[in-house]
């Protein structure tokens, strides 16, 4: 009867799990944008500029392998957080280093972060990020036209063009990748557990190889 009523709660929370989580498209979400969503997205290079819909401003940018090289070196490591809206481990991962993202890390460890979404769907994007209060700006989306429009080939095909294939990279979400400014692979850590002090961690063991 114990094992029975256990079961049934496991059930029942599962249930209330998933329907709290935003929809998964059978895209990235590309197929839902609207005009409004598309005025969000905007080109690697262009003037940094924000809209303001439902009491919401954030900007996002498309982020392909040319990119992600570019932002590596601006500064020692570099911590990119994939994430996908629809995702509660996501959600937890970014819940979980709220905090952390308002510290100045570039000037404390030499160490800048970059939210990168797998998904296109802005709108649930700008909810889970405002939710979790991070004015990181600008905001990450892979890009479909390098990677496609299969959220779960995305973060392979990214990692493939940059570090090849020597990994068993992942197709779930959410990952955390750290790399130097040289493109070295740092550490890779797939699940919503990651935090500073572990990307802190694997620098220093990183360090400690050179």
């Amino acid at each position: 009867m114990r094992q029975l009523f256990i079961t049934f709660l496991v059930f029942f929370s599962s249930c209330i799990t998933i329907n709290n989580l935003t929809p998964k498209y059978v895209d990235d979400g590309t197929s839902i944008l609207t005009e409004n969503d598309k005025a969000r997205i905007y080109n690697f290079d262009e003037f940094f500029s924000k809209n303001n819909q439902d009491s919401i401003l954030y900007k996002f940018e498309y982020l392909n392998t040319e990119n992600f090289k570019n932002l590596s070196k601006r500064s020692k490591y570099s911590w990119y957080i994939l994430y996908a809206p629809w995702c509660g481990h996501s959600g937890a991962l970014l819940l979980r280093n709220s905090n952390r993202f308002k510290q100045d890390l570039k000037s404390k460890f030499n160490l800048k972060i970059y939210l990168v979404s797998q998904s296109s769907d802005i709108n649930n994007m700008q909810k889970m990020l405002w939710t979790n209060n991070k004015i990181i700006e600008p905001s990450y989306i892979l890009d479909p036209k390098e990677f496609g429009f299969v959220e779960s080939k995305k973060i392979p095909n990214l990692a493939n063009n940059i570090f090849g294939p020597v990994h068993d990279w992942s197709t779930g979400s959410p990952h955390c990748i750290v790399t130097d400014s040289n493109l070295n692979l740092v550490t890779y850590i797939r699940g919503d557990k990651t935090n500073l002090d572990t990307v802190l961690k694997y620098i220093k063991i990183h360090e400690a190889r050179k």
